[in-house]
């Protein structure tokens, strides 16, 4: 079958700009699918037209998006939108469209396209709630009255179509609200034949990025700012460090807030215990980075529209390569909950940097804790999270007859 994903991120490469569906394209790929996957490319950040294969699979970038929303940006997107969205279908003639969303602004005009052309069967892959954090988030009441208009009618799109993948029951409860009850849960996972403890290497992947083997070393991998309040580790550290001065940050990833965090860092004097190693395309390097690093942190946003209800994929790499996770987050919320029930971090609230810092030195003592959460969460990863497994089913549903 001829399989098409609509992805609404810039992608620079080698992979695919989004780790759920660079596996689950990957699969479909390896199961005898010709699969393309159309990106969008900023031409205000350096984005370029263009097409490449990867792994066996075509990544086209046709459609030109300013991803920074104002009046005007707005008014070109939706010209470039009208005039552009119908290349992916010409090139891939597909069966089957996966729209993935978040970004969600050019899914209307997708799932359009896939309507007129009259493929076979339309998906929506639905991460979280974009809608509500696009409305929360708007700085300006015409956006705000704009993206409540665009959720109204996503709705009636997401219930046209055939069905909508969601990635928690939390998620899958709330579009149910809406009257989206053709949804099933596919979980995010983690891809565990490269996320995976790698204890033979830990010092010299160490010594490549400037770690020391005695470090204590804290990571956050993937986006920088937005929902994740990335400052609240560097407080944490600064009340830290007289007591553990081999702590180290280790931050992956690219976002609005690089510059920020690195002048905090520099203000605190505490900027050679912050490396920024850049954003990193292949996944085996961050794969390699994250089993070199002792624990994972996730430290969200207290505003964070969707925390509730979110279950982020570095979470489950971080547990599949055996560090325990540190979470500024809810107890009520869905990864609050994960984690404390399954023994496999610690979790403070939102922003509170006192907190934070004391879960850090409990983690840096209690080996005990340490290992037991390692193991837990090895396991727990090969059982239910498992990425090859959860592509399986995602092949099952798009794929099967009805």
């Amino acid at each position: 079958m001829n399989i098409l994903f609509i992805l609404s991120l810039q992608n620079s490469g080698p992979g695919i700009a989004s780790t759920r569906v660079e596996y689950n394209a990957d699969y479909l790929r390896r199961m005898g699918n010709s699969v393309t996957v159309s990106c969008i490319f900023d031409p205000t950040r350096g984005g370029k037209p263009g097409s490449r294969y990867w792994n066996g699979i075509k990544i086209i970038n046709y459609v030109p998006l300013i991803l920074n929303l104002t009046p005007l940006t707005l008014v070109f997107n939706l010209f470039s939108l009208f005039f552009t969205s119908w290349i992916p279908y010409v090139i891939a003639k597909p069966d089957i469209v996966i729209i993935s969303v978040p970004p969600g602004e050019a899914s209307l005009g997708a799932f359009i396209l896939a309507k007129l052309v009259r493929t076979k069967r339309i998906f929506f892959d639905y991460r979280d709630e974009w809608e509500d954090y696009a409305i929360s988030n708007s700085q300006a009441k015409v956006f705000t009255f704009m993206y409540k208009i665009l959720k109204t009618i996503m709705t009636k799109c997401y219930k046209k179509s055939n069905l909508v993948i969601t990635v928690t029951e939390s998620v899958s409860n709330k579009l149910s609200l809406r009257g989206v009850t053709n949804n099933r849960v596919i979980s995010n996972g983690a891809n565990t034949k490269i996320f995976k403890p790698n204890i033979k290497n830990k010092n010299s992947i160490r010594k490549k990025v400037g770690l020391d083997t005695k470090d204590f070393v804290l990571i956050h991998s993937g986006l920088l700012g937005e929902y994740y309040k990335i400052e609240v580790i560097v407080h944490a550290m600064k009340i830290l460090l007289p007591k553990i001065p081999t702590l180290k940050l280790i931050l992956i990833g690219g976002g609005s807030d690089i510059d920020n965090i690195m002048n905090l860092a520099e203000n605190l004097g505490i900027s050679e215990n912050v490396k920024y190693l850049g954003k990193k395309n292949n996944r085996s390097d961050v794969a390699d980075i994250v089993s070199a690093s002792d624990v994972g942190v996730i430290p969200y946003h207290e505003n964070h529209v969707f925390l509730n209800n979110a279950m982020p994929v570095k979470a489950l790499e971080y547990l599949s390569c055996g560090i325990p996770i540190l979470a500024t987050t809810y107890r009520t919320s869905l990864l609050g909950r994960f984690i404390e029930e399954n023994q496999i971090g610690l979790i403070s609230p939102p922003e509170n940097v006192q907190m934070l810092s004391e879960n850090i030195y409990t983690v840096f003592w209690d080996r005990h804790f340490v290992t037991n959460a390692s193991t837990r969460g090895i396991s727990l990863i090969k059982e239910r999270f498992d990425s090859e497994k959860l592509a399986n089913e995602l092949m099952n549903l798009v794929t099967e007859k009805r």
